[in-house]
Protein backbone atom coordinates (compact mmCIF):
# COMPACT_ATOMS: atom_id res chain seq x y z
CA UNK A 1 0.00 0.00 0.00
CA UNK A 2 2.88 2.22 1.05
CA UNK A 3 4.41 1.37 -2.08
CA UNK A 4 1.52 2.05 -4.30
CA UNK A 5 1.01 5.76 -2.26
CA UNK A 6 4.07 6.40 -3.42
CA UNK A 7 3.89 5.93 -6.98
CA UNK A 8 1.09 7.94 -7.06
CA UNK A 9 2.94 10.30 -5.33
CA UNK A 10 5.95 10.39 -7.59
CA UNK A 11 3.82 10.57 -10.70
CA UNK A 12 1.82 13.55 -9.05
CA UNK A 13 5.03 15.61 -8.89
CA UNK A 14 6.30 14.19 -12.30
CA UNK A 15 2.80 15.81 -14.18
CA UNK A 16 3.30 18.93 -15.62
CA UNK A 17 2.28 22.21 -13.87
CA UNK A 18 -0.82 23.64 -16.36
CA UNK A 19 -0.46 27.46 -16.86
CA UNK A 20 -2.88 29.42 -18.37
CA UNK A 21 -2.96 30.43 -21.65
CA UNK A 22 -1.99 34.04 -22.65
CA UNK A 23 -5.87 35.56 -22.91
CA UNK A 24 -6.41 37.18 -26.14
CA UNK A 25 -8.52 40.34 -26.51
CA UNK A 26 -9.67 43.79 -28.58
CA UNK A 27 -10.49 46.87 -27.08
CA UNK A 28 -12.12 49.57 -29.59
CA UNK A 29 -12.55 53.57 -29.64
CA UNK A 30 -14.50 55.70 -32.24
CA UNK A 31 -12.96 57.56 -35.22
CA UNK A 32 -14.80 60.25 -34.79
CA UNK A 33 -14.96 62.59 -38.00
CA UNK A 34 -13.01 66.03 -37.99
CA UNK A 35 -13.48 69.79 -40.32
CA UNK A 36 -16.74 68.02 -41.84
CA UNK A 37 -14.92 65.36 -43.76
CA UNK A 38 -17.19 62.22 -42.91
CA UNK A 39 -14.46 59.91 -41.95
CA UNK A 40 -15.72 57.85 -39.07
CA UNK A 41 -14.82 54.81 -37.92
CA UNK A 42 -12.91 52.32 -35.27
CA UNK A 43 -9.47 52.33 -34.04
CA UNK A 44 -9.00 48.50 -32.36
CA UNK A 45 -6.16 47.85 -29.79
CA UNK A 46 -4.69 44.05 -29.45
CA UNK A 47 -1.84 43.37 -27.27
CA UNK A 48 0.39 41.03 -29.03
CA UNK A 49 3.17 40.83 -26.30
CA UNK A 50 3.20 43.50 -22.64
CA UNK A 51 5.18 45.49 -24.87
CA UNK A 52 3.41 45.75 -28.56
CA UNK A 53 0.29 45.81 -29.85
CA UNK A 54 -1.79 45.68 -32.94
CA UNK A 55 -3.44 49.17 -34.29
CA UNK A 56 -6.08 48.42 -36.94
CA UNK A 57 -8.02 50.81 -38.26
CA UNK A 58 -11.20 50.73 -39.80
CA UNK A 59 -13.39 54.07 -41.42
CA UNK A 60 -15.84 55.04 -44.01
CA UNK A 61 -16.10 58.10 -46.20
CA UNK A 62 -12.48 58.00 -47.22
CA UNK A 63 -12.24 59.54 -50.28
CA UNK A 64 -11.75 56.85 -53.52
CA UNK A 65 -8.07 56.25 -54.11
CA UNK A 66 -6.62 58.15 -51.11
CA UNK A 67 -3.83 56.96 -49.01
CA UNK A 68 -4.03 59.21 -45.57
CA UNK A 69 -1.37 59.18 -42.99
CA UNK A 70 -2.17 57.85 -39.48
CA UNK A 71 -0.31 58.74 -36.10
CA UNK A 72 -0.76 58.19 -32.72
CA UNK A 73 0.13 61.31 -30.99
CA UNK A 74 0.36 62.28 -27.43
CA UNK A 75 -2.51 64.19 -26.04
CA UNK A 76 -6.52 64.63 -27.12
CA UNK A 77 -8.29 64.79 -30.16
CA UNK A 78 -8.86 69.11 -28.93
CA UNK A 79 -5.20 69.52 -28.16
CA UNK A 80 -2.81 67.15 -29.39
CA UNK A 81 1.10 67.13 -29.56
CA UNK A 82 1.94 67.95 -33.69
CA UNK A 83 4.84 65.48 -32.92
CA UNK A 84 4.21 61.53 -33.44
CA UNK A 85 4.91 59.59 -31.10
CA UNK A 86 4.45 56.35 -33.09
CA UNK A 87 3.54 56.30 -37.61
CA UNK A 88 0.72 53.81 -38.39
CA UNK A 89 0.64 52.69 -41.74
CA UNK A 90 -1.39 54.77 -43.98
CA UNK A 91 -5.14 53.93 -43.91
CA UNK A 92 -6.26 52.55 -47.66
CA UNK A 93 -9.59 51.74 -49.16
CA UNK A 94 -10.73 51.96 -45.53
CA UNK A 95 -7.82 49.91 -43.42
CA UNK A 96 -4.92 50.30 -41.66
CA UNK A 97 -2.95 47.33 -39.58
CA UNK A 98 0.10 48.47 -37.70
CA UNK A 99 2.09 46.87 -34.99
CA UNK A 100 3.66 49.22 -32.26
CA UNK A 101 6.44 49.34 -29.89
CA UNK A 102 4.35 50.12 -26.89
CA UNK A 103 2.00 48.20 -24.60
CA UNK A 104 -1.86 48.25 -24.92
CA UNK A 105 -1.89 49.44 -20.72
CA UNK A 106 0.19 52.49 -21.42
CA UNK A 107 -1.91 53.33 -25.05
CA UNK A 108 -5.12 53.15 -23.14
CA UNK A 109 -3.84 54.58 -19.50
CA UNK A 110 -2.62 57.94 -20.97
CA UNK A 111 -3.48 60.55 -23.12
CA UNK A 112 -3.00 58.81 -26.55
CA UNK A 113 -4.74 59.55 -29.75
CA UNK A 114 -4.95 57.91 -33.07
CA UNK A 115 -5.06 60.95 -35.73
CA UNK A 116 -5.64 60.28 -39.19
CA UNK A 117 -4.41 63.25 -42.09
CA UNK A 118 -5.66 64.49 -45.68
CA UNK A 119 -2.65 63.28 -47.15
CA UNK A 120 1.06 63.50 -46.64
CA UNK A 121 1.49 66.93 -48.51
CA UNK A 122 -2.02 68.06 -46.51
CA UNK A 123 -0.38 66.57 -42.69
CA UNK A 124 -1.57 69.53 -40.65
CA UNK A 125 -5.33 69.21 -42.06
CA UNK A 126 -6.73 66.84 -39.83
CA UNK A 127 -9.80 64.04 -41.27
CA UNK A 128 -10.63 61.77 -38.14
CA UNK A 129 -9.01 61.42 -34.41
CA UNK A 130 -9.68 59.15 -31.69
CA UNK A 131 -8.96 59.02 -28.36
CA UNK A 132 -7.34 55.55 -27.05
CA UNK A 133 -8.49 55.86 -23.16
CA UNK A 134 -11.97 55.52 -24.47
CA UNK A 135 -11.04 52.25 -25.88
CA UNK A 136 -13.27 49.20 -24.58
CA UNK A 137 -13.68 45.57 -24.51
CA UNK A 138 -16.44 44.84 -27.56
Amino acid sequence: MKALAAAGMSLALAAPIATAAPTTYTLTAPLVAQRGSGENGSVTLTPITAASTRVTISVTGEPSGASQPAHIHVGTCARLDPHPKWGLNDVEEGASVTVVPVGIKTLTADDYVVNMHLSSTAIMHYVACSELSTAKRL
